[in-house]
C-alpha cells in the first residue's frame, strides 16, 4: 500500500496518508521513513490520514508492537489520526488506547478539518 509523506517545516507537522490496504508491515516501517527525512525534527506534530484506507488489515499485536515502541516524536508531540470510516475509526481507538504512554497527546478524528482545528493549524 502507498504512503504519501509531506512534511511542513514552516508549520512544524508530519503529514502521512495511507492508501488502499494497511498492514502491519506498513505501519510497523513508516516511522524509518518519517525518521530519515531531512525535514523531519522530533518537535513537529503529526496527522495520520486513513481517509484513503479501503480495507484496514492491521492487527492488534501489529499495533501493540508499534504502542510499545518509543515514538519518534518527542513526548510533547501531538498526534491526531483522521478515520472517517467507521472500521478504521475503531482500530485508531484501539491504538489509541494501547499507546497512552508512548503517545500521551494522540487523538483521533473524523475528518482532517478536524484534525487541523486539534493542532492549530486552521
Amino acid at each position: 500500500m502507498p504512503v504519501v509523506l509531506k512534511i511542513n517545516p514552516q508549520k512544524k507537522v508530519v503529514h502521512s496518508t495511507f492508501f488502499g490496504v494497511m498492514t502491519d508491515r506498513e505501519i510497523l516501517e513508516h516511522s524509518n521513513t518519517i525518521a530519515s527525512h531531512p525535514d523531519f525534527r522530533p518537535e513537529f506534530d503529526e496527522i495520520i490520514d486513513l481517509t484513503m484506507v479501503t480495507e484496514p488489515r492491521v492487527t492488534s499485536t501489529g499495533m501493540r508492537q508499534l504502542a510499545d515502541r518509543q515514538s519518534i516524536f518527542q513526548t510533547s508531540s501531538k498526534h491526531v489520526i483522521v478515520a472517517p470510516k467507521d472500521l478504521s475509526f475503531e482500530k485508531a481507538a484501539e491504538f489509541k488506547g494501547m499507546s497512552e504512554t508512548s503517545r500521551p497527546n494522540l487523538t483521533v478524528a473524523r475528518s482532517a478539518a478536524e484534525a487541523y482545528r486539534i493542532l492549530g493549524l486552521e
